[in-house]
């Protein structure tokens, strides 16, 4: 399969689409916040993935003391 970053209404999930005929299936779901990256164990058992959060509105202090 073929394993792929979706993201709507800004939450990110891992999708697979069979390299053969066949649907695409979920992999993970996830609630809430962004996948930056993943990657399977060499033997295929596990699946790793960073997650996080982006940072919107922020604002920048000068001059503070």
């Amino acid at each position: 399969s073929l394993a792929y970053i979706v993201t709507r209404n800004r939450v990110s999930n891992l999708r697979a689409q069979p390299v053969e005929d066949g649907e695409t299936f979920a992999l993970t779901d996830f609630t809430s916040g962004d996948i930056y990256n993943f990657d399977f164990s060499s033997d295929g058992s596990r699946l790793f993935v960073a997650r996080g959060y982006s940072a919107r509105n922020a604002v920048l202090i000068k001059g503070f003391r």
